[in-house]
């Protein structure tokens, strides 16, 4: 037996020991804030400080506020992944400090309680709290706490890529230990009602991983038993409704947690909504494009122009350090300029530092003619690893990817964003987003985007057009934030430059 005292001992533990990496966060933060305030503010501001740090810890009833709020938004029992959880945590956040400076407010505590403490710990929590979870959590999966032992059914494609997504997330502690066969023809001895019929004699059919089979749907109860399983995933997207209702049916007699399937592939569902109709037993599925709404477009162009300005003065001096460096390194402009279509497919210029040797753009055709093996890479790709026209200086302007910087004109001038699709030129779009340019059109390029955080170099053409569409057609500015925080890892990191 694999199942025991034990198991339900960690289980139960597992959100007692989140609470606790919340809470220790969350006092790092108020100390981060207390030090701020006496030590930098102090300096700008007559108003003295008459508290004490344990002044501030002593008041349980803050944190208190912040685990309720966190409970009640389910971030101690759902399973989401980081950038989703992160999200719900952002939310949690803003309410549970908006009520801790009510409270503190309306109670007329400002006297015992400095209010530009309370903000600065609110300021300092919303990295601080994402940050020790994606360390805590995983830590805790490790030591076999909050790890839900999950059973895949499914031979198709759709059930090896569930899989796959489950096993590389160490986050979410859903781990699959094993497959559950289904017989050949399930879906036959259902009826349209959704009854079974009696089962004729047939093969079964398990999930085509590498995965160990640990028996049928019939075994369900005794497996569940034996290995402690709290959780499976169906993955029959072809399914009649009947027999996959029937299928679900059964698991949910002895299972916890069904993760479901839909059939619903290639459709946008990261700014969908769920409508249930009592009555009528039915689900509607509610998708939404953003950017089609003029305020989102309004929303993301001020939030681009918004951090280019704050950029471009900081980084005036590294602008003078590079057009050094790109002059003396070979003859020609220091900026390099080329067609790309933008929003609404306007066509314009697009700024980078000088990468290349003058005249690079006239040689490439003798360049491909005169080697297949660069002509086939730039056939795939549009762009060549180790292209011979980069300068040395350019090289690691590319691998840095300082040689967008700017790009921040572009931005300013309305033709850019930070996140976006890759700029295309006239004749990619012609031939590569056959079509789909209306769905392009919709928003400006980017300097980054799902392109460049999902492989950068090792993406394929065809990858970063779907990449795009899907960004595209799944905006929020949530997510533009996540591809820019990820967009600096993979900089810093300097995983495969552009």
């Amino acid at each position: 037996m694999n199942i025991g005292p034990g198991a339900f001992v960690k289980r139960a533990l597992y959100p007692l020991l989140v609470m606790a990496g919340d809470l220790a966060a969350y006092y790092l933060a108020l100390w981060l804030s207390y030090l701020l305030r006496v030590w930098v503010v102090s300096r700008w501001t007559p108003m003295t400080l008459n508290q004490g740090y344990w002044d501030f810890a002593s008041r349980l009833w803050m944190p208190l506020v912040i685990l309720v709020v966190f409970a009640y938004e389910g971030l101690y029992t759902r399973r989401e992944p980081f950038w989703e959880e992160t999200r719900t945590v952002v939310r949690a956040l803003f309410l549970s400090f908006l009520g801790i400076f009510s409270i503190v407010s309306l109670g007329k505590l400002s006297e015992e309680i400095s209010r530009a403490v309370i903000v600065g710990a609110g300021v300092f929590a919303l990295p601080l709290i994402p940050f020790v979870r994606v360390r805590w959590k995983p830590l805790l999966h490790k030591m076999g706490f909050g790890i839900k032992k999950t059973l895949l059914m499914g031979d198709n494609p759709v059930g090896r890529l569930a899989y796959l997504g489950l096993f590389r997330d160490h986050y979410m502690g859903i781990r699959v230990v094993g497959s559950l066969a289904v017989p050949k023809d399930f879906e036959k001895t259902v009826t349209v009602g959704g009854a079974p019929r009696a089962e004729e004699p047939g093969g079964l059919v398990a999930s085509g991983t590498d995965l160990p089979c640990l028996g049928t749907v019939d075994d369900l109860q005794e497996i569940v038993g034996r290995e402690g399983v709290r959780g499976v995933v169906v993955a029959f997207p072809n399914f009649r409704r009947e027999a996959l209702a029937s299928l679900i049916d059964r698991v949910q007699r002895v299972i916890p947690s069904v993760y479901v399937v839909p059939n619903v592939a290639q459709v946008t569902l990261l700014n969908s909504e769920l409508l249930y109709l009592f009555y009528e037993e039915l689900f509607l599925l509610g998708i939404h494009n953003n950017l089609k709404f003029r305020v989102n477009r309004w929303i993301k162009a001020v939030f681009d122009e918004a951090i280019a300005l704050l950029l471009l003065i900081p980084l005036a001096p590294l602008f003078v350090a590079i057009s050094v460096l790109v002059a003396a390194s070979s003859p020609g402009p220091l900026l390099f300029r080329q067609k790309r279509v933008g929003r609404g497919g306007r066509v314009f210029n697009i700024y980078k530092f000088r990468t290349m040797v003058e005249g690079a753009e006239d040689t490439l055709p003798e360049l491909l003619e005169t080697n297949p093996e660069l002509e086939a890479e730039y056939a795939r790709n549009r762009k060549l690893k180790n292209d011979p026209r980069i300068t040395p200086i350019g090289r690691f302007l590319r691998k840095t990817s300082l040689d967008e910087l700017p790009q921040l004109i572009n931005i300013l001038k309305g033709e850019m964003s930070f996140i976006g699709p890759r700029p295309a030129m006239e004749d990619e779009m012609e031939e590569r987003y056959i079509g789909c340019q209306s769905d392009y059109g919709l928003v400006n390029p980017g300097i980054t985007g799902l392109w460049q955080v999902s492989g950068r170099n090792t993406n394929d053409f065809e990858m970063r057009v779907r990449l795009d569409l899907w960004y595209i057609r799944n905006w929020s500015l949530w997510l533009d934030i996540v591809i820019l925080v990820r967009t600096v890892g993979v900089v810093l990191g300097g995983r495969g430059a552009m």
